[in-house]
């Protein structure tokens, strides 16, 4: 099995070290601890150049973005991935580059559908597994808050094109969601550090993570 981590941070100063970062890296060690036959990789998309989709439909019959090679590429590893997993954190709701991301794979999924394309979609039926996460104090209300303003739309768009969204329980039907525990504002830094629960962090992603091998062995046998 091929497992496929995007991260959707736009910090460049942190991104690597950062929650997003941090979380795919955990999604990754927890798959490692089923030894199974598994790769895992991680994608960073601040390491990427996007360019905006201008809905010009030359991918139309082809999947392919005539102006954008970097996202070709990353489609190309969307396409290879048997599960996926995208984490996103909380700027002005979905990171500009995600948003680049979700637009254009929308774009092929509606040209391939309008055209009637044989067979389906190319990430149609692709099990992907959603982290959301932001810079407030967790809290019910902050969960809340962030399952509304980033899970949900993330979510909707996917299902938008024939993913299945790993769902969890009741209380997180779309996917992991998390906040900080505390805001630590250094001297002579324009950006704080912010300070999670791991532990407890980790607990949910082990769930998520479980969960995407149950969907992919049923959807294998």
């Amino acid at each position: 099995m091929k497992f496929v981590c995007i991260s959707a941070s736009n910090v460049s100063k942190i991104d690597h070290e950062g929650a997003s970062a941090k979380a795919g890296r955990t999604i990754g060690e927890l798959i490692r601890k089923q030894k199974i036959d598994a790769s895992f990789e991680l994608i960073s998309l601040i390491d990427r150049r996007l360019h905006p989709c201008m809905m010009c439909a030359e991918c139309f019959r082809t999947n392919r973005c005539a102006h954008d090679p970097a996202f070709n590429e990353l489609f190309d590893r969307m396409m290879e991935a048997d599960g996926l997993f995208i984490v996103v954190p909380h700027y002005a709701l979905i990171p500009a580059k995600l948003t680049i991301v979700l637009e254009k794979v929308q774009e092929f999924a509606f040209l391939h559908g309008y055209n009637k394309l044989p067979g389906d979609f190319a990430l149609a039926g692709k099990a992907v597994g959603l982290v959301v996460h932001g810079g407030m104090v967790e809290s019910d209300e902050v969960c809340k808050y962030y399952q509304r303003a980033l899970l949900e739309p993330v979510s909707h768009a996917l299902k938008g094109i024939g993913m299945k969204v790993v769902s969890l329980d009741k209380g997180m039907p779309e996917g992991v969601v998390f906040g900080i525990k505390r805001m630590i504002e250094p001297q002579g830094r324009c950006l704080p550090e912010l300070e999670h629960d791991w532990a407890e962090i980790t607990g949910r992603l082990s769930l998520l993570t479980s969960k995407m091998l149950k969907a992919i062995g049923s959807k294998r046998n």
